[in-house]
């Protein structure tokens, strides 16, 4: 009996240690695949999330450590990378994001996000802002709420570098321009690390400030109970993430995972500018897009108001509010107020309906507050 155990146990240790996945491309802090990390540094249970109550956030802690401070890749401002992960256990996929932080993990700011279907493929490319500052001391996180299975945030660091554009004559006032546009980027979302925030099983994490680099993987809805948060030290609370329905049936199937594209809104609607709603503890508002706009449809055939009889004047109704359209091409990121108290994101190319605001705020004219 003591002989067919230990057996059992042997065959279950490779499953266990290929179980969850971890981030191999660039190599992350510790990693045990990197061959320039000593033996007593390796962590090989690198697959395992973040701890419940956070404590270990970010990146398990690693980047505190004086060896931690070498750079695993580089890459050019405006040009692209690639993020490679492996393990055997995706939980059915999920959504993840790519963040960037200049602070040694005091925040972070999201360069690409992954809503569902992640990490179902190998390698993810992704492309480093063109306003990025130039830096060899720069983290690279990938972070992961797996789909299905325990409620928890995964969380890979990596030392990079970023080679920014030359600034030429007015280098100056070229670099505040550059570091202005970088810091304007969305806060990291955290989740599950005993902050009141959860996120509901079974279902994708839609993020509710995902950037303008979007790569939708056809997943399902998503929504989290409690306080999201932005991507800080203290993994502070912010707006509650949204309920995220599937698309009607009359609105065309989800595509395979590819970038989001900036396609024209449809001719009967109205582009209003807006932002995206933040969270109350979030340090800056994420804006839409450059060159992006909020899609506020208005209906085409909508009938003139009936002319009053001379015997008994029609009372004047108050206008229906707008609905999402079912089909067309849409702005990624761009947000619809279907009513004063439900609304519509653009993920892909195509409106998802989110469901309710949160408690207190209205949607109007394409804003939530």
């Amino acid at each position: 009996m003591h002989l067919f155990s230990t057996l059992a146990v042997a065959a279950v240790l490779p499953f266990l240690a290929s179980a969850h996945m971890q981030m191999s491309e660039p190599f992350p802090i510790n990693s045990p695949e990197d061959p320039a990390v000593p033996a007593n540094l390796k962590d090989n249970d690198y697959s395992s999330p973040l701890k419940a109550d956070g404590s270990n956030f970010p990146c398990k802690g690693y980047h505190k450590q004086e060896t931690s401070h070498v750079s695993k890749a580089t890459y050019k401002a405006g040009g692209q990378g690639q993020l490679s992960i492996k393990g055997g256990a995706s939980h059915n996929g999920g959504s993840c994001q790519i963040s960037l932080s200049y602070d040694n993990g005091e925040t972070w700011k999201v360069i690409e996000s992954m809503i569902g279907g992640c990490p179902l493929t190998t390698s993810y490319d992704f492309t480093i802002p063109q306003d990025a500052p130039s830096s060899t001391d720069v983290l690279l996180a990938w972070t992961w709420f797996n789909k299905v299975g325990n409620r928890e945030m995964y969380m890979n660091c990596a030392r990079v570098t970023v080679e920014g554009s030359t600034p030429g004559r007015h280098r100056r006032a070229q670099v505040v321009s550059r570091d202005n546009a970088f810091d304007s980027l969305p806060d990291m979302y955290t989740c599950n690390l005993g902050k009141g925030c959860t996120t509901k099983e079974g279902e994708d994490v839609a993020f509710p400030e995902p950037g303008s680099n979007v790569i939708n993987g056809g997943g399902g809805s998503s929504s989290s109970s409690g306080a999201s948060g932005a991507g800080n030290g203290s993994g502070g609370s912010g707006a509650p993430a949204p309920a995220v329905s599937s698309p009607a049936a009359s609105s065309p199937a989800a595509p395979a995972p590819s970038r989001a594209s900036s396609a024209p809104a449809a001719n009967s609607a109205s582009p209003v500018s807006a932002p995206f709603p933040t969270g109350t503890n979030s340090t800056r508002s994420a804006p839409a897009p450059s060159g992006s706009n909020v899609v506020i449809p208005i209906a085409s055939n909508a009938p003139a108001p009936a002319a009053p009889t001379a015997s008994a004047p029609a009372a004047p109704t108050a206008p229906a509010a707008p609905a999402a359209p079912a089909g067309g091409s849409c702005t990624a990121g761009s947000i619809v107020c279907n009513s004063p108290t439900t609304w519509s994101m653009c993920v892909g190319t195509s409106l998802v309906s989110m469901g309710s605001v949160a408690a207190g705020t209205t949607c109007v004219d394409g804003k939530i507050a």
